[in-house]
Order: structure tokens, then sequence, then C-alpha cells
């Protein structure tokens, strides 16, 4: 086994982590405008 073999998954790994994050984020953005709209009526 040879180190460069880690490398690939390890930047999957980080890529779909990104992913992951970046959905989320968008969740929490849009409940924490529907909690804005929610407040403001």
């Amino acid at each position: 086994m040879h180190l460069n073999d880690g490398i690939p998954s390890q930047i999957e790994g980080i890529i779909t982590f990104l992913k992951q994050l970046k959905e989320s984020c968008l969740k929490l953005s849009e409940s924490f405008s529907i909690l804005k709209h929610k407040s403001s009526n």
C-alpha cells in the first residue's frame, strides 16, 4: 500500500463533507427565514 492511495479517498471524504455542510447550511437558513416570517406576523 502506497501513501498516495489514501489521498484521493481523503479528498472525496472532504468533498462529501463540504456538500453535507452546504446542505445543512441551506436548511438552517430556510428554517431561520421561516422563524423570521413567523415572528414578524
